[in-house]
């Protein structure tokens, strides 16, 4: 969805976890579910997911986590 709580919980997401670093694997929750880490952890890794945040992150300036979400991904 293209709505701004949507865009604002995209940012959020990437900001409050570790799937936009590169060096973090799958551990507690994630442990017994490997693949599904994984996946979202590439989706959130993605050039669209970039894309996206790079659009999120000029809109939004005022919101610290925003600007979090952003430089953290590859």
């Amino acid at each position: 969805m293209e709505t701004e709580n949507a865009r604002l919980n995209l940012a959020g997401f990437i900001a409050g976890t570790d799937f936009a670093n590169p060096k973090r694997y799958a551990s507690a929750y994630w442990g017994e579910r490997a693949e599904l880490f994984d996946e979202v952890a590439a989706w959130v890794r993605s050039a669209v997911v970039k894309v996206k945040m790079t659009t999120i992150a000029a809109e939004y300036p005022q919101y610290n986590f925003v600007e979090r979400a952003y430089i953290s991904l590859p």
